[in-house]
């Protein structure tokens, strides 16, 4: 068949074209789109600007076939022999060129977004400018996504405490006390710690009020009443007859007129 037989047939709604050998055939800008073209020999043809959108050439030779401009988005090539062919500034956007053989094959500045690469042989190729923006070379590659956020747990036998997060509203009355709160006990690392060398009298800080120390203690105006222990008191001397003062002798001898009065009393 050839590349004028072959356009008639598609033009008249043919589209099984599988294992026809079209080998040096000249198709430039010819539109095949959704041609079965599987196991098709397209070696050494000149497909310059062709649109084969969505053809299956799975299994196809085009080895050393010119490519260049072509439209292949979502074509089928997997397992197809593209050995020294041309795709410069080709479009190949979502084709499927798994366990392609892509040896010294040209993808310069060509369209390979999330084009399938699995399998693919492609020893010496050339891919400089070429977009391969999500473009598949494993079978277990992920697809493109958003990295998931990871939260890492430590046990409490690698550390001897666990820290915990927690979050904690603060009350309106809460944050106005706070802010009454002196700037001492807001930040508690700006508390002075005291030490030995700063416990004298002489290192204590400045403040407004003068610091008393025990001897500066101010006397209170009314001394407070000191008792005295009744055991600290002077032994007193034992009395004897002999030391009771003299009774004066008005004393001994009762006057006439004291009885009378005592008796007039009870009288």
């Amino acid at each position: 068949m050839d590349a004028t037989e072959l356009i008639k047939k598609y033009t008249a709604g043919e589209r099984d074209f599988s294992d026809i050998t079209m080998e040096y055939a000249n198709l430039k800008g010819v539109t095949l789109k959704g041609a079965n073209l599987a196991r098709t020999n397209f070696r050494e043809a000149d497909l310059t600007g062709a649109d084969l959108t969505g053809a299956d050439l799975s299994g196809s030779n085009l080895e050393d076939a010119d490519l260049r401009n072509v439209n292949l988005c979502q074509t089928n090539l997997s397992g197809a022999v593209l050995n020294g062919a041309s795709f410069k500034g080709a479009n190949l956007k979502g084709a499927n060129l798994k366990g392609a053989i892509l040896e010294q094959t040209d993808f310069r500045e060509a369209d390979l977004r999330e084009a399938n690469l699995t399998g693919s042989n492609l020893d010496r190729a050339f891919i400089e400018g070429a977009n391969l923006t999500d473009v598949i070379l494993s079978e277990n590659e992920p697809e493109p996504s958003e990295p998931a956020l990871t939260q890492t747990h430590q046990s409490s036998e690698d550390s001897p405490t666990e820290a915990i997060s927690e979050e904690v509203t603060v009350s309106p009355q809460a944050q106005e006390t706070e802010n009454t709160l002196p700037l001492e006990l807001k930040n508690p690392e700006n508390l002075a710690v005291e030490t030995p060398e700063d416990s004298s009298v002489d290192n204590l800080p400045q403040s407004p009020e003068p610091i008393l120390t025990h001897e500066q203690t101010p006397i209170a105006s009314n001394p407070p009443l000191v008792r005295i222990d009744e055991s600290e008191k002077s032994p007193k001397a034992p009395e004897t007859p002999d030391s009771q003062p003299p009774q004066s002798t008005e004393s001994q001898e009762e006057n006439p007129s004291t009885h009378q009065k005592r008796w007039n009393l009870f009288g």
